[in-house]
């Protein structure tokens, strides 16, 4: 009988590659386990420090917009433009870059525009300011010695802030509308009247503190009457440092010559007989000499920015020459003149603005019409003229030391440039592509010059 014998290993007597074999597997599968788990921490902490990142980056740019916002607040207080830089050509600060804008809103407002990159981080801020009150316009129409009103004129009031100028209907409205004109004198105020053509004055009329108010019986005032109690000093006009090129004139009989915006400063200003000169904002002149001759024209324009026009030396205005402004914001035109002399605003034209001649005798003639503030040495105004106080040139609750006032604030959305897109930092790709970069406080752009 034969005996088949079978032999049975245990597994403790099983060959060690058996064994080995059987833990791979497990083994293989606890790998790619952890490097699965590693592989996602270690994106999460990538993508964490990239939003960390991003977010510190973000932040600084914040900052860098303010700070450009500050640097075309305090360019508009020493006179510059407000732009700060270009998107071309931004100004540096630390370790980031921004450029700021300036845009003319009218009505004394400027919109401020600052975009700050650093790093990888974009923003842009804007605020709108309000420029200072004109203390000086705030008076109305003032004379130091005398104010003459003839008969028919009209002086009313209106707020630029709230719309424009609306006429009155019918002879009498005014005098149960809440009106506020200002005239003033620190002498004596004449006031002729007649039945037929009185003259209508929707405000205040007060001589001086020892002046006295001489008024026909035909005519209309609404406001008080009785004198100021002070006198009020005339202040100096202070003239910017402008280097004199040469001349602004036109040419022969019938020219027409317009200036270039900026800050200009000229010999002197002559607008020959029968021809015209417009002066376009934004513009800062001085001039040693102003000479308007027979039916010439001198046009201010301040459709693009303010305008400022000082005449320092002479100044000769024929009666039948024509100064007016082009625009209706007379927050954005200001003539100031030390010359003494006669400045005569006649001619059927509209002058929006403020006139400030403490040294001369100003007349405003029949058919001229005013929409703003006339101070003078003396002031006349003649049969059928009509002013317009603006009383937005009170300036309200505007800062009364000179300096803008911020009336808003916001976050805008990003401009659509080439810098601002770039997704890493600005700062190093300018300088990769060999742009020389300014200094911020360098970076300032004066009036009626282009940014680069």
């Amino acid at each position: 009988m034969t005996h088949h014998h079978r032999t049975i290993l245990c597994r403790k007597c099983a060959p060690n590659g058996t064994r080995r074999g059987s833990a791979i597997v497990p083994a293989l599968v606890l790998v790619v386990i952890v490097s699965t788990l590693s592989m996602i921490f270690v994106q999460q902490s990538l993508a964490k420090n990239k939003e960390q990142r991003m977010s510190v980056d973000s932040k600084r740019a914040f900052y860098m917009a303010e700070a450009g916002l500050s640097e075309a607040f305090n360019g508009l207080c020493i006179g510059k433009s407000g732009n700060v830089g270009s998107e071309n050509e931004p100004a540096q600060f630390a370790n980031g870059v921004f450029f700021a804008t300036a845009t003319e809103e009218g009505q004394g407002r400027v919109t401020l525009t600052s975009t700050g990159l650093c790093g990888a981080g974009r923003a842009t801020l804007s605020i709108v300011v309000e420029r200072a009150p004109d203390t000086i316009g705030a008076l109305g129409f003032f004379g130091s010695q005398s104010v003459t009103v003839d008969t028919g004129a009209l002086i009313d009031s209106y707020n630029s802030h709230a719309g424009p100028y609306v006429p009155l209907v019918g002879g009498l409205l005014g005098a149960v509308l809440p009106m506020s004109t200002r005239v003033g004198c620190n002498g004596d105020i004449t006031v002729n009247s007649s039945v037929l053509t009185p003259s209508k004055i929707f405000g205040d009329v007060r001589p001086g503190p020892s002046g006295t108010l001489f008024r026909d019986v035909t005519a209309i005032i609404t406001g008080a009457t009785a004198p100021s109690t002070s006198s009020v000093p005339f202040p100096s006009i202070d003239i910017p440092a402008v280097q004199t090129v040469g001349n602004l004139a036109t040419a022969a009989a019938g020219g027409q010559l317009q200036s270039t915006p900026g800050v200009q400063g000229y010999s002197q200003i002559a607008v020959r007989p029968s021809s015209s000169l417009v002066i376009v904002g934004p513009a800062v002149i001085v001039t040693r000499a102003l000479n308007v001759y027979s039916g010439a024209k001198l046009a201010i324009d301040a459709t693009n920015g303010p305008v400022q026009l000082f005449v320092v030396g002479t100044m000769s205005i024929d009666p039948t020459a024509t100064i007016k402004t082009v625009t209706n914001d007379p927050l954005n035109v200001s003539l100031q003149v030390t010359a003494p002399g006669t400045l005569h605003l006649a001619g059927a034209a509209r002058f929006c603005g403020t006139v400030y001649a403490p040294n001369a005798d100003v007349k405003i003639g029949s058919g001229f019409e005013v929409f703003g503030a006339v101070t003078g040495q003396s002031l006349t105004i003649q049969s059928g003229a009509k002013l317009h106080f603006d009383e937005a040139l009170a300036g309200g609750d505007a800062n009364p030391d000179g300096t803008p006032r911020i009336l808003g604030w916001r976050i805008v959305e990003l401009p659509k440039v080439d810098i601002v897109s770039l997704r890493y930092d600005a700062l190093k790709a300018l300088r990769d592509r060999g742009v020389t970069l300014i200094d911020s406080k360098d970076a300032h752009i004066d009036i009626g010059v282009t940014p680069p």
